[in-house]
């Protein structure tokens, strides 16, 4: 086996490896946006339009605060004179 191959094997086996970490954290993942994202929540499988959509949540709470929080954000990162009124003369 060449060097090159050697490290393309060698690659692949550490992509594989990381792959196979990842799956515990995509359940938690899951769980979360279950609870609070329910439009992103198909970490784990595909979100079916005719699936129960947010069945696990008792109330629409956790979803106003992630909304509120991305609003929070989207007005720290726009510029200061984001809008400004002036009247035409």
């Amino acid at each position: 086996m060449t060097s090159t191959s050697h490290a393309v094997q060698t690659i692949v086996d550490n992509g594989n490896r990381l792959f196979s970490e990842k799956t515990p954290l995509l359940s938690h993942w899951q769980e979360l946006a279950e609870h609070f994202y329910y439009d992103r929540a198909d970490f784990t499988g595909p979100l079916n339009i005719g699936s129960d959509y947010a069945a696990g949540s008792f109330s629409s709470r956790a979803s106003i605060y992630r909304r509120d929080m991305a609003d929070l954000y989207r007005t720290m990162l726009r510029p200061a004179d984001f809008f400004e009124v002036k009247s035409l003369d």
